[in-house]
């Protein structure tokens, strides 16, 4: 498993999101050198770049969908909000890796090119 090079964790299911545990993944794949993972939370993108940064050259960290089509309109605006402050949280987060990097937000997913 150390040689695998390149990974791409599928979620199926939008409506049952399964999040990587990110210590455990990182000590089963340290070469990893491309990423596609489903992710919950910064930090824990933070600690895979941190972790696996000698390798990693790309990563996809997928972010859940909140989107809920069954609320009213004052709850929407509250999500829209709500969607916002976690859009410049990333954008603020991506922007301030310590290494040579590019990155990309799309529909709430971080896309990182490293090195």
């Amino acid at each position: 498993m150390q040689c695998l090079h390149s990974l791409n964790i599928v979620q199926l299911d939008d409506n049952y999101r399964h999040f990587v545990n990110v210590e455990p993944f990182c000590t089963m794949f340290p070469q990893i050198e491309h990423l596609d993972i489903p992710i919950d939370n910064l930090d824990s993108c933070q600690y895979i770049i941190d972790r696996l940064e000698k390798f990693l050259i790309s990563i996809i960290f997928r972010f859940p969908n909140n989107e809920n089509d069954d609320e009213d309109e004052d709850e929407d605006d509250e999500d829209e909000d709500d969607d916002n402050d976690k859009h410049n949280e990333r954008i603020e987060w991506a922007e301030n890796i310590q290494q040579n990097h590019q990155y990309r937000i799309r529909d709430g997913d971080i896309y990182l090119w490293l090195q």
